[in-house]
């Protein structure tokens, strides 16, 4: 058709692909991800983890949640589908509405990549070394389940030198021999040491009482600000997409003008001079139907431009 002609015409074809592209890609680009649910911190989407070690890293939470605000969570993927591991787990940590106390460790399982991202409150955190030491030397071999359990006893010694507490709760400890040794022991002991442990139990439980409360307190602010920066962005982005769908109708009604323009033009050429024209000019846009101002325009400017 003659329209193609038109280099302004082709340059406008080629801006409505580009930005329709652009469009696309903005409003896909999160298909991509995980469908993950905050709460349920385990996403296997490789299916190389087995049942125990999402158990182990529940229990592991339970704890982490308890002393310190925190979450370590885990996905494995087949592939990153053209993601950069970094890229990819910073959207998935966002949309796992995972905060500045907590952890994300990705597996890239066909990819051979593993990456560990870590909240904004962590700035002394070296995730390639706690990587090297706990996850890979197990992810490279392929033995998955072991690669995520060995992460969590480091990330638990962190969060305790982090915040100057002797350890997770008694939520984490197995129930066993230990326990029950304990308790004998403390039965059999006189009660000035009786006494003793209790004044110790009370002053170490409120030490560690302040040091959750101050984790509490930060991860509570972490979370109010992130919650702000999600909103911002999620606006953001609707902006984005409605400035797109305009511009893209924009380029799409400048088309299609030109379209029944150059259409209008060539039927009046040949039907114009008749008073019952035996074929119908059937406009894409319905205000440009035979008899309107737009077709009255165009005879006008076609008249006009046959004159000069």
């Amino acid at each position: 058709m003659k329209i193609f002609r038109n280099y302004w015409v082709a340059w406008v074809i080629a801006l409505l692909v580009a930005v329709g592209s652009v469009s696309f890609g903005v409003l896909t680009a999160d298909a991509d991800l995980l469908p993950v649910k905050s709460g349920k911190w385990v996403c296997d989407s490789a299916d190389v983890l087995s049942e125990e070690t999402e158990q182990a890293v529940a229990k592991y939470n339970d704890s982490f949640d308890q002393d310190y605000n925190a979450y370590v969570a885990v996905a494995t993927v087949d592939n990153m589908k053209g993601w950069e591991p970094d890229d990819y787990a910073a959207k998935l940590f966002n949309k796992w509405k995972l905060y500045g106390n907590d952890f994300l460790l990705l597996l890239d399982v066909g990819g051979k990549q593993s990456y560990l991202y870590h909240g904004s409150n962590y700035t002394d955190f070296d995730h390639s070394a706690y990587l090297d030491s706990f996850v890979n030397p197990s992810f490279t071999v392929g033995d998955y389940d072991k690669a995520v359990i060995e992460l969590m006893p480091g990330v638990a010694t962190y969060l305790e030198q982090l915040h100057g507490t002797e350890g997770m709760t008694d939520s984490a400890v197995p129930e066993g021999e230990e326990a029950e040794g304990a308790a004998s022991s403390a039965d059999a002991g006189d009660t000035s040491k009786a006494d003793a442990a209790a004044g110790s139990t009370d002053t170490g439980d409120a030490s560690k009482a302040d040091a959750s409360g101050s984790a509490d307190a930060a991860g509570k602010d972490n979370q109010n600000n992130q919650t702000k920066t999600e909103t911002g962005a999620k606006k953001s982005k609707a902006w984005v997409v409605v400035l797109v769908l305009v511009i893209l109708l924009a380029l799409l009604f400048v088309v299609l003008e030109e379209l029944d323009r150059s259409r209008y033009r060539s039927w009046y050429r040949r039907y114009g001079d008749e008073e019952d024209p035996d074929v119908e000019f059937r406009p894409v846009l319905p205000w440009h139907r035979p008899g309107s101002r737009w077709c009255e325009r165009c005879v006008d400017r076609r008249s006009s431009g046959s004159r000069r």
